[in-house]
């Protein structure tokens, strides 16, 4: 199953039925423009999705960490 099947799984299943309907839109917007471009189509039970999750939380945290941190 691909990163992308289970998150829209996750977004129909989970969210959309727990959630108020204003979250389950951002969330499926968050998810679409940021998650599924780099990590959609990875297979979910190989490690190289785990690779780019650490990649991508490493570059998400240096970019910010620049813009949040006190000057």
């Amino acid at each position: 199953m691909l990163y992308r099947e289970w998150l829209n799984e996750w977004l129909n299943n989970y969210v959309k039925s727990t959630c108020k309907s204003r979250t389950y839109e951002r969330y499926s917007q968050v998810v679409e423009k940021h998650i599924l471009k780099s990590l959609g189509d990875y297979e979910l039970n190989t490690g190289s999705l785990i690779k780019n999750i650490q990649s991508n939380y490493d570059s998400f945290v240096n970019y910010y960490s620049d813009k949040i941190s006190d000057p």
